[in-house]
């Protein structure tokens, strides 16, 4: 209705003064003051003779052009014969800008208002779409002759925000009394802390990622093998929460030499429990292989002693050589290889003692 009404006066300056067929009184009003001369001729003209019928019909074939596709359509159509343009702007006005129809378009921006719930910006829904909805439903009101009070502004527009990150940006505003009596004031004081907000917030986000990121490459892995060296319990630094001090700084090599928890053996991910099976097998072949050479020297050497009296002979005891009695060494996969190799060595020099 504001873009037919605004689209008439403007057709007239070609056609003629249009305005005063779609004016609200029916009788002219002499007697009343004017400000203009433009508003005196409105008001004052007559509604009959045929320049009213012209244009009046012009005025109707306007409102056809705006209405025959929309549902405006409808409340104009009875008028389409006799072309009678000002009772069909009327019957316009009657439905769209009557009591009933105030009434439900009040209701409608309350209901606005009210369903409109900032939760933090979103991909489709920011602050400035929030703030939107209010304002035009405040205008909306007012042309309904509903204004608002700007209290009452303000108080609606905070109950609309639910993002946490706003929580103390709402109490500033509630302590603040020309915030409170001033909704555009209080607008851009919001939009103003949201933007700085959303500002540290992303630089914080970066700096957590990038240190995050660091660590990571400086061979910080799962938290379940983080934690103090030595015996006991340290508090992991990564990822899965606490693990045994006496994983810390493993790699794959160790897997297979450690004992886990359930909780520990369930963060472990199905390779690396393949690889610690793998490893505990190779552990024990190699620990099968290290008995069996040491038996093997063991018996090589006493066999040599028996046959030597430890009187006649006192550096009988002492191994050929002047070689140290030996001590095993823990066994890891790495010295299996060794311990195969100096065998035959070890074997040799006895027999030739």
């Amino acid at each position: 209705m504001e873009g037919s009404f605004c689209y008439i006066p403007t057709f007239q300056n070609r056609t003629g003064k249009l305005a005063y067929i779609v004016r609200e009184n029916d009788a002219p009003e002499y007697d009343k003051t004017f400000n203009t001369v433009h508003d005196q001729l409105v008001e004052c003209a007559v509604l009959i003779g045929p320049e009213y019928n012209a244009n009046n019909g012009l005025v109707y074939d306007l409102l056809q052009s705006l209405t025959i596709n929309g549902p405006a359509w409808t409340w104009i159509n009875m008028f389409q014969a006799t072309r009678d343009g000002r009772n069909a702007w009327k019957s316009l006005l009657n439905y769209y800008e009557g009591d009933s129809a105030k009434t439900r378009g009040k209701q409608e921006c309350y209901d606005s208002i009210l369903k409109a719930i900032y939760q933090g910006n979103r991909r489709n829904f920011t602050f400035n779409n929030y703030v939107t909805i209010h304002q035009q439903a405040h205008q909306d009101l007012a042309r309904l002759g509903e204004p608002v009070p700007e209290n009452k502004k303000v108080r609606d527009f905070l109950n609309g925000i639910t993002d946490p990150q706003c929580s103390n940006i709402k109490l500033n505003v509630l302590s603040n009394m020309v915030f409170m009596n001033d909704f555009t004031q209080t607008v851009n004081y919001i939009a103003n802390a949201i933007d700085m907000t959303a500002k540290n917030t992303s630089t914080t986000a970066r700096q957590i990622s990038e240190y995050t990121r660091n660590q990571n490459h400086n061979g910080n892995t799962r938290g379940v093998f983080r934690g103090r060296r030595g015996l006991g319990r340290g508090r992991g630094r990564g990822s899965r929460g606490r693990g045994r001090g006496r994983h810390g700084n493993r790699d794959d090599a160790s897997l297979g030499s450690c004992n886990y928890t359930p909780q520990e053996w369930q963060n472990l991910t199905a390779a690396e429990q393949r690889e610690v099976y793998r490893q505990r097998d190779r552990l024990a072949t190699a620990r099968t292989i290290a008995a069996a050479i040491t038996e093997s020297l063991s018996n090589t050497t006493n066999n040599k002693q028996d046959d030597v009296s430890a009187i006649t002979n006192p550096s009988a005891s002492v191994p050929p050589d002047n070689t140290p009695t030996q001590t095993m060494a823990p066994v890891n996969i790495d010295n299996v290889s060794q311990a195969l190799t100096r065998r035959p060595t070890q074997a040799n020099r006895t027999t030739g003692a």
